[in-house]
Formats: C-alpha cells, structure tokens, sequence
C-alpha cells in the first residue's frame, strides 16, 4: 500500500453480535448488531456510510479506504465496528465491478473508541501502511457531524485544504441528533482531544476488552498537502 497517497476514513458506529461468524444476509436489519435504544433502525443508515466510502475510494485509484472503530461493546465479542463495517462492504461487493478489486485498499483500524480517535488513529493505520502521512483526509459520515470533525481536524493541524468532509446522510431524528450534538461540541471544544472525563470516561466505557492501540511508533502527524 506504500503507493496510496489520500486517506478516506469511515467512522464506524455499532458491530455485528458475537455468535456471528460473517455478515447476515440482510445488515440493514437490526437483528444482526449491537444497538443501543437510541440507534435501533439504523443500520440502513450506517450502510449508505459504508456504501459512500466504497463510493470515494472508486472514484480515487491513489487513495486508501480505513474503517475506522474498536470493539466497543462485550455483546459483540470478535466484531470491532471496522470489521464489521468492512463484512458489509465484501457482502454488497463494495457496489462495485469485480475487475476493479476495491478491497485490497481496504484497511482496519480497530481501535478508534469515539470520533476524535476515528480520525488520528486513521491517520496512524494509513502511516502504517504507506510509511507516511497523506497528502489529503476524507471523512464520510453523518452529515450532523460535520463541526465535530472540523474540530478534529483543527486538533490535528491538519489544514482546511487538505482534508473533505462528505455527508452520507442524516438520521430519522435530525432535529434530536443535533441536540445530542451540541453537548458533544461543547465537551470537544473543551477538551479536543478527550484526556479528560466526560470523553475519557467515554472511551473506558468502550472499552470492555482493556485493549491497548499499537501506534506508539508513529511519528507526530503531519497532513502538509504536498
């Protein structure tokens, strides 16, 4: 992967049920992941993000896909949210023709605990693999979320020309997200990169499996551009 030189990162969400062994015959319905109440008939929601990160990737052969998402909850077990993520992707053949093989720029980074982590352990995995830092950072999600991820770009220093934010869509309950919203701005702004309890307190929580990330050996990030 050392030839890739633009990131598109999908931020992950919820995971497949442990007694899994690989993608149900139908994702988008509930029954095959691990949902908390406020994220029951999402699924459909979260395949259009997968869906438009395929989307990205085909459309820029210089890039590389990370799903971006730890294993979150103890209900899912083996399933990280990349993983799971990337299942759906394989199961719909990444809506793509078989001669164009989007897969092998496909990357997992199972450690992301929120959507700060999303993005700077996005940038790790990428530099992992390719030995440096893109020249370009597109992240696809929630159109809601797009102040949020500004900020995390702002955190990172990674400069406004060179990183895309693409809205897949937006909940049922916009209006109720963008309450929940509000309260996960102010906690960002407040502590952008959450060391500190409220956000810290978060990522314990998801957590359950006491994992350590691996990217100790990356040097500080860099996104220039050029």
């Amino acid at each position: 992967m050392k030839n890739y030189e633009n990131l598109i990162i999908v931020a992950g969400h919820a995971a497949f049920r442990d007694e899994l062994t690989a993608c149900p015959d139908d994702p988008s319905q509930d029954e095959g992941w691990v949902l908390q109440s406020f994220q029951q008939g999402e699924p459909p929601y979260y395949i259009e993000h997968i869906r438009k990160g395929a989307e990205l990737l085909a459309e820029d052969p210089s890039s590389m896909l990370v799903f971006s998402g730890g294993r979150t909850r103890k209900e899912a077990g083996h399933w990280s949210e990349a993983a799971s993520y990337a299942a759906v992707a394989e199961h719909f053949g990444y809506w793509s023709k078989p001669s164009e093989r989007l897969s092998a720029r496909v990357a997992l980074e199972e450690h992301a605990r929120d959507s700060s982590q999303n993005v700077e352990y996005g940038l790790y995995r990428f530099y992992q693999l390719t030995g440096r830092y893109p020249r370009h950072v597109t992240v696809a999600g929630w159109g809601f979320k797009a102040e949020r991820f500004d900020l995390h770009r702002k955190a990172l220093a990674i400069p406004t020309a060179s990183f895309t934010y693409v809205s897949a869509n937006d909940p049922a309950d916009k209006a109720g997200a963008m309450r929940g919203e509000a309260h996960a701005l102010e906690q960002f702004r407040a502590d952008p990169f959450g060391a500190q309890p409220p956000l810290a307190s978060k990522r314990d929580e998801r957590n359950p499996f006491h994992e350590t990330p691996s990217y100790d050996a990356c040097p500080p990030i860099r996104v220039s551009g050029s």
